[in-house]
């Protein structure tokens, strides 16, 4: 809930592409969190990575300019996502996938009620909007949940945090694709800078607490 709630507060004062990149900080965050705070030693290959997806971010999202509200707000969900993609891994193993994303969504559902309520006058969407609405509950938030929580019961923390830096990079391919937007030299070397990282990423020898190797170790 906090990452949704921080995110959606920064949207009002700054644009989505520097929204995307500082919430895409979560890739640098998630590393540095298990080394401080779980002394857990990162390969070597991930050091390698991680400046790399951090550089191509900044060349696919990054606008310049002054800094405003909105950008501290970004960065705060970064860190609430962050800490998310690491109680993650712990969790995801644990418990069958659909019913623990059900609970996860259920939760976060509950808790945007109780802050329209404190927001004060609530009133329905309007008609146009519960199509936009619906996709965003469904496909972007419901399904890429659960898909998620499959993913990281076999892939690590740090893993999974570059891998998700590849979201702005599909995103400009599909806006290529679908709407027909162009991609110059800097959004093409960004995006390519991004899969070279998560392609090293795969290349860690990390092992993962909830793989049955693990385990069976």
């Amino acid at each position: 809930m906090a990452g949704y709630g921080t995110q959606t507060i920064a949207l009002q004062t700054t644009s989505a592409n520097r929204a995307a990149f500082f919430t895409a900080l979560s890739v640098v965050l998630v590393p540095l969190w298990l080394v401080v705070a779980q002394r857990r030693r990162m390969p070597g290959a991930l050091w390698l990575a991680l400046p790399l997806a951090v550089a191509g971010l900044a060349l696919l999202s990054w606008e310049g300019g002054a800094l405003v509200t909105g950008d501290a707000w970004a960065l705060a969900c970064a860190v609430t996502y962050a800490g998310f993609i690491v109680t993650l891994e712990r969790m995801a193993g644990r418990h069958a996938a659909l019913p623990f994303t059900v609970t996860q969504v259920l939760s976060v559902t509950a808790l945007a009620l109780v802050w329209l309520l404190l927001g004060g006058s609530p009133s329905l969407p309007p008609a146009a909007a519960w199509g936009p609405l619906l996709y965003l509950g469904v496909a972007a938030t419901a399904l890429t949940t659960l898909l998620q929580t499959i993913g990281q019961r076999s892939v690590s923390a740090a893993e999974a945090s570059l891998i998700y830096a590849l979201e702005p990079v599909t995103a400009t391919l599909f806006s290529f694709l679908l709407i027909g937007e162009r991609v110059g030299p800097r959004g093409a070397l960004g995006g390519l800078l991004v899969v070279v990282a998560t392609i090293l990423s795969q290349r860690a020898d990390e092992p993962h607490p909830e793989t049955p190797a693990a385990q069976a170790s």
